[in-house]
């Protein structure tokens, strides 16, 4: 997990006021109910902190209707600390499974991984 940190110039912001710019979550290669517990803590940090959470899903080579689950979650989990959470660089298999839920219309989806 990295994050930005949270000024410029390193100050100490209210508990009420979050960070700018994108906070990023690496999901690994298994989307699966057993990696709950270490995504949910990663979201539930940065989160508190960030406007934005990536969710960086580009690794991922197996998940199931658990993990397709637990995307839902975090995006619920993130809003309620008002960060707004985008999945980014789904591989096509699972990009396939959130169209076939109409995951994509709930969950913001980019395709491809931005630039450092």
């Amino acid at each position: 997990m990295t994050s930005t940190p949270r000024g410029d110039d390193g100050d100490r912001r209210g508990p009420d006021v979050l960070a700018p710019g994108p906070a990023v979550v690496e999901v690994g290669p298994r989307l699966l109910a057993s990696e709950a517990p270490r995504l949910r803590r990663s979201v539930h940090l940065v989160s508190a902190e960030h406007d934005l959470v990536e969710l960086r899903v580009h690794q991922v080579q197996a998940f199931d209707a658990a993990g397709l689950g637990l995307l839902l979650g975090l995006h619920r989990l993130a809003r309620s600390h008002g960060a707004a959470m985008v999945v980014v660089g789904p591989p096509p298999r699972l990009m396939t499974a959130l169209r076939r839920r109409g995951l994509h219309k709930v969950l913001v989806v980019e395709v491809s991984l931005p630039e450092d």
